[in-house]
Parts: structure tokens; C-alpha cells; sequence
């Protein structure tokens, strides 16, 4: 279960590549993903998929699934997080996962990113949940240490499964036998804007203006092109091409730009990113593409995920902030990049102890798998099911 069939491209990216690692393990491992989408779900990755809301039936199905479920994955992402209304957003994610810990189901959390500034009853939830997880695995150090504070013990720091997509898919990388023009993509994120995140709204206006001057410097300096690339593409607000075509109408060399208007693949991304030199990245996996296929990347931060990803692969010095005096040291990093003065071999070397640790991810699932001993019967499993959401009926509690 996670934020799958949303149409976010590193969220898919993060299940396709979870799904392929597990396989390499158990290979006759047969999967039902809990998705918003569930038509979509089977379409991209070819698996069974359930509707993760719906009325009494549905809600009957999601129950009979988990109970006859061998693994409880919740994840990967960053789905813990202070969003809307707090306990809500939390419950929805860690209910189900209590839930298969009440009926015998072993659970873990695969990866997932924890963020700070939870209520009280949110907090309470997530200890008491996480508490009885059999493995509760955590995508970077910041993550632990929030757990850490709220009583969370045992909790193991991985690495994002999408760390391990250049290893499953063939990708072309660009050769440099004959001239060519400059690549640059651009990764903009429309959602966290929508959505209020970015308090000072004028600093966001402003920043979309220095990173459009910023491109046009670049397109002049070094005859480059630019590409800006969605990772989420819907019918609704929460669209990367619409803040996309704001910073390319700001801009002054339109003609050396291109908008990409339709739904991109991971392999199209992972094509995309590697045959770039230079790449601006606000979404979190436009920044782990860029490190698995050795091409430069200026993070710009809008979460602290972006900074915690960039400081693990060694880049906390290729970070800049949302504002409108961004566009300098956009130029400045960017202009350095393509002059040969990225630390590739640094980050490199990175990128290859944060793949170990996104395989781990896999090895404890399959643990989880292989420990598992007296299986309680189906049957059994079910009737706690249905007591445990009439605790939760009767009792008022939510997870």
C-alpha cells in the first residue's frame, strides 16, 4: 500500500522497482497493490490492485486481502507526513497496517519517509502502530530520528527502491564523439504550490522568474536546449505542466525550449535524464535519476527530503532554496556543472552504498517471508479482522 495510481511518476517508479527486487528474491511472489487507481495499477505494472477507499464492499475486500496476505508492505514514499487533517492523513496509512498486525499478517514499513510537526494524536498513533510493526525500514537518517523522538525503537535506516531503476532498465547515455548541443532538464514541481506549502507566495513568483532568467543565460552561454519534464500529470491542479509553462512563458528564448505535455514512462524518464547534462530538479526522483545515471543536478529545495537526498550522495553544496535571489546561484552551480566541476566520483561512490541499502528493503520483506512459523488459519485470521474493526467501531479507535 501506498500513494500508487495517482499518477505521480516517482511514486510508480519506487513500486516498479520494489516489485522487480522482490521478485529477484521470490520469484513466484504474487502481489496485490492497494491503489487509488487500481485499472491503472494492473495496466502499468501488471498486477492484481484494489481500490484503496470505497464503500462497505470494498472495504470488506481490502479486509479479506490483508488477512490472507503472507507480507504487509506499507510504502515506499514519504507517506508519513503533516498533511491536511493531521490524524487523518497518518490513519489512513497506518490503519491498514495495524490491522494486519492484529490479524496475524507479519507488517513493515519498505523505505517510507517520516516528516516533522505531527499532533499529538497523530504521534500517538504512529508509536503505537510502528510499535508492534515487525520491521519498521526508513528511507534516510531524518526519518529515524523523528521516529526516535517519538518512542519508535528498532526502526533501520534504508534507501528509496528507485535508487536501483538504472539497474533494471536499459537507458542510453549520451555520447559526446561529435559536438551537440547542451541538454538541460527541468523538473518542476506544480503540486506543493497548489496546495500552500510555500508560504510566501511572492518568493515563489519571484523564483519562478530567476529560474526562468537562469535557463536564458544558459541557452546563451553555452548553446544549450531546455526540457521541462512532468512527473505528475493530471486532469486537476495538481499538474507539473502548469508551472512548467509559467517559467517557460517567462522566459526570453522560447524557441530553445520544449514543453513535455504527456504522460512520461520510467523509462522515458530514465532516457530523458540520462541524455541531459544538467539537471534542475524540484521532485525528489528527477534528483535520484540524475545520481543513478551520473549526470549533474541542481536540487532545489522545496522539503527537507530534497536536502536530506542531497547531503546522502554527498550534494549539499548543489541545493538552492526557493527565492527570488535563487537565480545567482543557479547560474553560479550551474554554470559549474557543465564546466566539468560536479563531483561525479563523489557521488558516485554515494550512490552505490545507498543502492545496497535500497536492496535491503527486499532481503527483509523476503525475512519477513521465510520466518514466518504456525501460520494461523484463514478463517481465524478473518474473525479478528472483524473483531478489530468492532474494537475500532465501538471503541472510537482509529488504528
Amino acid at each position: 500500500m501506498g500513494w500508487y495510481g495517482n499518477r505521480n511518476l516517482g511514486d510508480e517508479i519506487i513500486l516498479e522497482c520494489m516489485l522487480i527486487q522482490i521478485r529477484s528474491l521470490l520469484p513466484k511472489a504474487r502481489f496485490v497493490v492497494i491503489s487509488e487507481d487500481p485499472e491503472e495499477t494492473r495496466r502499468r505494472h501488471g498486477v492484481e490492485s484494489i481500490p484503496r477507499s470505497g464503500g462497505r464492499i470494498q472495504r470488506l475486500r481490502r479486509l479479506l486481502t490483508v488477512t490472507n496476505a503472507d507480507l504487509f508492505i506499507l510504502g515506499g514514499g514519504g507517506l508519513l507526513k503533516p498533511f491536511g487533517s493531521m490524524e487523518l492523513s497518518v490513519l489512513t496509512w497506518l490503519g491498514p497496517l495495524g490491522l494486519a498486525h492484529e490479524v496475524g499478517v507479519p507488517t513493515m514499513t519498505y523505505a517510507v519517509g517520516v516528516s516533522d510537526g505531527f499532533s499529538p494524536g497523530a504521534e500517538g498513533a504512529m508509536r503505537a502502530v510502528l510499535g508492534k510493526t515487525d520491521a519498521v525500514l526508513v528511507r534516510d537518517e531524518e526519518s529515524s530520528r523523528i521516529l526516535g523522538r517519538l518512542g519508535v525503537t528498532g526502526v533501520k535506516v534504508t534507501a528509496d527502491p528507485s535508487l536501483t531503476l538504472s539497474e533494471s532498465l536499459p537507458h542510453n547515455r549520451r555520447t559526446h564523439l561529435v559536438p551537440q548541443t547542451t541538454r538541460i532538464s527541468v523538473f518542476i514541481n506544480q503540486w506543493f504550490v497548489t496546495r500552500n506549502e510555500i508560504q510566501d507566495q511572492q518568493a515563489w513568483v519571484a523564483f519562478e522568474k530567476a529560474l526562468a532568467e537562469c535557463l536564458d543565460h544558459l541557452i546563451e552561454t553555452f548553446s544549450a536546449s531546455v526540457r521541462f519534464i512532468p512527473m505528475q500529470v493530471t486532469e486537476g491542479e495538481d499538474d507539473d505542466r502548469l508551472v512548467g509553462r509559467e517559467v517557460y512563458e517567462l522566459m526570453e528564448y522560447k524557441g530553445s525550449a520544449e514543453l513535455i505535455e504527456g504522460h512520461v514512462s520510467s523509462a522515458e524518464a530514465l532516457d530523458f535524464v540520462s541524455q541531459s547534462d544538467l539537471v534542475f530538479g524540484m521532485r525528489l526522483h528527477s534528483l535520484i535519476l540524475a545520481a543513478v545515471t551520473g549526470i549533474p543536478a541542481v536540487a532545489i529545495d522545496y522539503h527537507s527530503k530534497v536536502k536530506n537526498f542531497a547531503a546522502a550522495i554527498g550534494a549539499s553544496d548543489w541545493v538552492v532554496e526557493v527565492s527570488g535571489s535563487a537565480g545567482e546561484a543557479m547560474e553560479i552551480l550551474a554554470s559549474k556543472a557543465l564546466s566539468g566541476g560536479y563531483p561525479n566520483d563523489r557521488v558516485a561512490a554515494k550512490v552505490k552504498e545507498l543502492q545496497g541499502l535500497a536492496r535491503e528493503n527486499a532481503r527483509v520483506a523476503a525475512t519477513l517471508i521465510h520466518e514466518r512459523k504456525g501460520r494461523t488459519r484463514l478463517p481465524s485470521r478473518i474473525g479478528k479482522g472483524f473483531l478489530a474493526i468492532l474494537r475500532r467501531s465501538v471503541g472510537r479507535r482509529s488504528w
